[in-house]
């Protein structure tokens, strides 16, 4: 359970909104040298570490409290992602190695380096949070900002040319199993809607990080990787066509409509047409699906000697601000400040 004094986070939040300059301190932090014989985390470290035990518990405790917590905590990393500013420093510079949460299986790998972009932490968190939290009552707004979070970030890196060295595919493992999970326990789950958003959301992550790819990812491997994730998930994306479906006809209007007239329907399309068309290579050579070494091969092969199979432009407007008002947490927030009173 979060102490009291987590609280804080919430007028970080509030003023990292409406106040540009309060990044800028934030950054400020993180450049500025120690004092001398003083050892402190920086403040942006210390919410990203406190963030992943966040995401990690929330829902093994589950209470109220710990949810509002986590999903606080998601929403000071979006705001963090919404920051070109921020976003620009995170992405480029190296610090030492951010201490996340490894307290639950499957935990995060080790990073390859002492030294690494913040924004490397910033998706740890998001695998935690989609790794750890799926239940029948799905807390579905925090998965929808957690998604969003991974979304901007790739927007980002794709807009400015930057190849980020990180383990993507810990984050297509999760993502995928995200939508496996929608797809097979959509009857089941309690929630108080928003799962058609969810879905698209996903999809639309999938689909920018598959068109993009060649933009962000730090080397061929990454994208034959990419490309192999979503061939071994082709059956759980090809539920997803129900799962839209279904949606469309309980609510006709509950489809939003991207990338100028493309429906989410044509966005799935195309990302099960790259998905099959590699199939049917690894097939044709006689390879099962389940023996890696050969399948990335073989996909690999074709990438090289052809490019991206299906590969598109798309829409280079930047994404809404979709950090809001977290109201709901104001309860937590008036009991644990009077708790902190003497």
């Amino acid at each position: 359970m979060p102490i009291e004094v987590s609280v804080v986070l919430l007028p970080i939040y509030e003023f990292l909104g409406p106040n540009p300059l309060f990044a800028t301190v934030l950054l400020e932090d993180l450049v500025s040298p120690p004092s001398e014989g003083v050892q402190i985390t920086p403040l942006p470290c210390t919410m990203i570490s406190f963030a992943s035990y966040l995401c990690t518990h929330a829902s093994s405790e589950a209470t109220p409290r710990s949810i509002a917590y986590a999903s606080l905590a998601l929403n000071v990393l979006l705001s963090l992602v919404e920051n070109n500013m921020v976003m620009e420093f995170s992405s480029q510079a190296d610090f030492p190695t951010i201490r996340l949460c490894r307290q639950r299986l499957p935990s995060l790998p080790s990073p390859p380096r002492s030294t690494q972009p913040p924004v490397n932490s910033i998706l740890d968190c998001c695998i935690l949070w989609l790794r750890h939290n799926l239940y029948r009552r799905l807390e579905v707004h925090s998965y929808t900002n957690c998604i969003w979070i991974c979304y901007r970030i790739v927007w980002f890196l794709q807009h400015r040319r930057l190849r980020l060295d990180y383990d993507w595919r810990e984050l297509w493992n999760s993502v995928i199993a995200l939508l496996n999970f929608l797809a097979s326990k959509l009857e089941t789950l309690h929630t108080t809607g928003g799962v058609e958003l969810l879905a698209s959301e996903t999809i639309r992550l999938l689909d920018l990080a598959l068109c993009t790819s060649e933009l962000y990812l730090p080397s061929p491997q990454a994208l034959h990787e990419l490309v192999y994730e979503l061939v071994r998930s082709l059956a759980v994306l090809k539920k997803q066509e129900a799962l839209l479906k279904s949606f469309t006809l309980s609510n006709p209007s509950s489809i939003p409509l991207l990338h100028g007239k493309s429906s989410i329907e044509d966005t799935l399309s195309h990302i099960l047409k790259v998905a099959s068309f590699y199939e049917e290579k690894v097939l044709s050579g006689g390879t099962a699906i389940g023996n890696v070494k050969d399948v990335l091969k073989i996909i690999a092969e074709d990438i090289e000697a052809n490019g991206l199979h299906g590969a598109r432009e798309i829409s280079e407007m930047t994404p809404p601000t979709r950090s809001q008002d977290v109201l709901d947490f104001g309860r937590f927030a008036c009991r644990d400040v009077l708790a902190l009173m003497p």
